[in-house]
């Protein structure tokens, strides 16, 4: 072995310090990963340094962080391993077998067919390796050299060491590794050497011990927070099996869709800042490739939404609302692209107001309606948030005190025409839900909906979705799109907002009879809002895992949500009821020969806690 005196001490506390500093303060896993890969191939001059973690429980190893051409280029290709459950190979084998997908390549990994590869060898074995040559590596049982068409170089040497920081441990008892460091090909030498092991073994060190730091300080991955996973496995799923057979602009969105799911899916790299900012760089892509070019829609996510939702919130008790808007939009899309009925529905609809019946027309009318369905309930609960500030401001002063804030929020509509954008909602409500009533009774709640809900008095309750659905239409209505239906489509959008809030559509749900046909949009809006309750915990006051998203099941002649319900978490079964209570009547009758159900299901017991 050779002997270590070489190695420069200044070096290592170099690395030291480095990795203790990017790991201080509020700092998010992947940041944090990107700058370790940058110590570690400046650190160690070499070509390229990459991180890859295991991202799920079935033994998928794939890069999270990737320095140099060769990190980006594996990055890029969304490089990964497997980790099977079989013991290491004693010899290569002999035959060379083919595989066309992820799955066959799995399993002929785990029937011993193929190699795993060194990089998932070190993560299942946890033994660190050295090779100063390709001589030495090619003879490893399980060397395959699977990336190296992709990353166009020839590993020529490389260093390896696993990463630990869970508590998991293996058959034996021993801690099992979490994912590998690795270096690969010396810029000034040939060939790497055991002190550039020990190097590598130390920063492995300092950032598994960083990481565990991080996971306490930021434990919140997008399938803890949301358990959204099932539903992005379902669009990506999707995705795969309809690629070549979809085209024009839902070929553009459903690539981009599936490309972020599969990333924000991975390990817990992202917090709720990074996937803040991830889902509104995704909603700007969802915007442009749409067609609605950097307008308005955009201003108010970063402008609005982005800036003052940390401070009308608490912590994620209201940010979790624009992720929450874009589950909603998820759902529906993945709804109304597997049910043709319901993309029928929807078409003949824009066909009767005016609008081309395109595919291209009802995602725009569904994205404006689901996207921006809640943004305006900062005006609803303000009140309440400024209420709590100066409580907690002046505590013993006010703890019993109920603040008197007074604004008069009907004066705030009488500005910048929102009294004429406020009249065309009123003209679209009396038009849309113009149908015949079987009673007096039911034509007099109709009646008081339309006179009553957006009077003045009314305004004081500062209804969500009636402001935002003025908001929505004063911003974007102001400019000129190149598509003279877009304007329409706004308005569309406006309506089926202002009609998605509990009180409003309980009533219209009281009198309408055929939702589905007359208003297609706001029906499924309610419908997607109502069943996008798993992984919501800050809304609901639930703790995290209460309410699981189980089956996502669609047909042409059915819809079906399956939440599971853990009653043991603080679960209060009347709200789930009373939430689902008033539209429960209309939801279970058959709509165009498709039947929509919302299901809660008692994790224990599997009895059914509520069910539309």
């Amino acid at each position: 072995m050779e002997k270590l005196e070489n190695i420069e001490l200044e070096n290592i506390k170099q690395i030291m310090e480095k990795v203790l500093s990017a790991s201080i303060g509020k700092i998010e896993l992947k940041n944090f990963l990107d700058v370790v890969v940058e110590i570690g191939s400046k650190k160690l001059e070499a070509k390229s340094c990459s991180i890859f973690l295991l991202v799920d429980g079935q033994g998928t190893l794939e890069i999270v962080a990737g320095s140099g051409d060769i990190g980006r280029k594996l990055t890029e290709a969304e490089a990964k391993y497997c980790v099977p459950e079989r013991n290491p190979l004693s010899q290569k084998p002999e035959e060379t077998y083919v595989y066309n997908t992820w799955e066959e390549e799995k399993k002929l990994i785990e029937e011993g067919k193929l190699g795993m590869g060194i990089t998932a060898w070190v993560v299942k074995t946890g033994e660190s390796v050295r090779y100063g040559g390709r001589d030495e590596f090619e003879k490893h049982p399980e060397h395959r050299g699977k990336f190296e068409k992709t990353q166009n170089e020839e590993c020529q040497s490389i260093v390896e060491v696993p990463l630990y920081f869970k508590k998991d441990k293996n058959k034996k008892g021993r801690a099992k590794a979490d994912g590998v460091i690795k270096v690969e090909n010396p810029v000034n030498k040939k060939e790497f050497d055991q002190a550039d092991k020990f190097i590598l073994s130390i920063l492995s060190s300092c950032v598994s011990a960083a990481i565990q730091k991080i996971e306490i300080d930021e434990p919140k991955s997008y399938k803890q927070l949301f358990n959204g996973a099932k539903l992005l496995v379902d669009i990506i799923n999707w995705h795969e099996v309809n690629k070549d057979s979809i085209d024009g602009t839902n070929r553009a969105l459903m690539k981009e869709i599936s490309k972020f799911s599969k990333e924000i899916l991975k390990w817990n790299i992202y917090g709720i800042e990074k996937m803040y900012d991830k889902i509104i760089i995704i909603i700007k892509d969802i915007n442009k490739i749409l067609g609605f070019k950097d307008n308005d829609c955009i201003k108010i996510i970063e402008e609005i939404t982005r800036k003052y939702e940390e401070i009308l919130g608490t912590g994620l008790r209201y940010r979790e609302h624009l992720i929450h808007q874009f589950q909603v939009f998820l759902l529906g899309l993945h709804i109304i692209n597997s049910n043709k009925r319901i993309q029928t529905a929807m078409k003949s609809y824009l066909k009767a107001n005016g609008i081309n019946d395109n595919f291209d027309n009802v995602i725009r009318c569904w994205f404006l309606s689901s996207i921006f369905h809640d943004f305006a309930y900062s005006i609803e609960k303000i009140n309440d948030w400024l209420g709590e500030y100066f409580k907690t401001l002046f505590s013993s002063e006010l703890s019993k005190e109920k603040l008197p804030f007074v604004f008069l929020w009907e004066n705030l509509f009488t500005v910048e025409k929102y009294e004429y954008y406020k009249n065309i909602l009123i003209k679209l409500i009396r038009e849309k839900l113009a149908v015949p009533f079987e009673s007096d009774e039911a034509a007099e709640i109709h009646y008081s909906f339309i006179t009553i809900l957006m009077s003045k008095s009314d305004m004081r309750k500062k209804n969500h979705g009636l402001f935002g659905a003025l908001v929505l239409s004063n911003r974007l209505l102001k400019e000129k799109f190149d598509d003279p239906d877009i304007s329409k489509i706004v308005l569309e959008g406006g309506f089926s907002i202002a009609l998605h809030a509990l009180d409003v559509y309980q009533d219209l749900f009281n009198v309408q009879k055929a939702l589905l046909q007359n208003i297609p949009f706001a029906f499924l809006l309610v419908f997607c809002d109502n069943a996008q309750e798993w992984g919501r915990p800050w809304m609901n006051e639930l703790e995290p895992g209460a309410i699981e998203l189980d089956v996502i099941n669609i047909a042409d002649e059915f819809v079906e949500i399956k939440l599971i319900c853990d009653v043991s978490k603080n679960v209060d079964v009347k709200t789930l009821a009373n939430m689902v209570g008033g539209i429960r009547k209309y939801w279970k009758h058959e709509i165009d020969g498709v039947k929509f159900h919302l299901i809660y299901i008692n994790k224990d017991t599997g009895a059914t806690v509520a069910n539309l």
